[in-house]
């Protein structure tokens, strides 16, 4: 937490050294955590009781961010950033690149994954064009915007459409909700990133599986640790 706190501040010293007029800070869905009600708005009432470390040093952030914008310091703007998938992806613990590996690898799926799960699901390329066009606006409403695709999506459906494009995968799911989890789909509310950036998402789930398969397939990979042939089943 001081690690964060700390490096925060010395961006914002930074940016007012060099004058930078706005700063775009990377916050997190999970300050959400306990609102009731979904989509996620970003006016909700946040949980004020104690929450996991990572979103508590965001919503910390967030206030100090508020702070200095207030005291004429550079604009500094809130991302609450949604699930983020698609090439790059370091870790296999998120289920879209944990089905993506086993669908193109011919790997069992490393469970579990509950199949009706629904989150908010952003592929990388929208999530960069959102971030950027947010930075680069020329007049912004507020202080705070989330970031994602506005919609709930599923492991049952990422999984159908990866069935789609490789047929015969092994893609077993566990069946129901995560007994831990929020026990309902959860995703953000965009309306403000529309009004005031234009943004729209570019990519469906077809189409960001495809390239995601299709970016596995081609040796673009920057992890040497996986080691995928893309010759079990044509990718269609």
């Amino acid at each position: 937490m001081r690690a964060s706190i700390s490096a925060l501040l010395n961006l914002l010293d930074a940016a007012a050294a060099w004058q930078v007029p706005r700063v775009c800070v990377a916050s997190s869905l999970g300050d959400y955590q306990g609102v009731p009600g979904t989509p996620w708005r970003e006016d909700a009432r946040l949980r004020q009781l104690p929450i996991d470390p990572i979103p508590a040093v965001k919503n910390a952030a967030e206030l100090l961010a508020a702070t200095v914008t207030q005291l004429a310091g550079p604009q500094v703007v809130n991302l609450r950033i949604a699930t983020i998938w698609g090439p790059g992806n370091a870790s296999r613990a998120p289920a879209v690149p944990n089905l993506v590996h086993a669908a193109v690898g011919g790997e069992p799926v490393r469970q579990p994954v509950y199949a009706d799960d629904g989150v908010d699901l952003c592929y990388v390329a929208d999530s960069a064009r959102a971030i950027a066009l947010v930075h680069c606006a020329q007049t912004l409403h507020h202080s705070t915007y989330n970031i994602g695709s506005g919609r709930a999506t599923n492991p049952a459906q990422v999984r159908d459409a990866l069935l789609r494009l490789v047929p015969g995968a092994a893609l077993d799911l566990t069946p129901g909700r995560d007994p831990a989890g929020p026990a309902r789909d959860t995703w953000l509310d965009i309306a403000r990133l529309r009004h005031d950036t234009g943004y729209q998402p570019a990519y469906g789930l077809g189409r960001g599986l495809r390239e995601y398969v299709g970016w596995l397939c081609d040796g673009t990979r920057t992890d040497a640790s996986d080691k995928h042939t893309c010759g079990r089943t044509p990718i269609r």
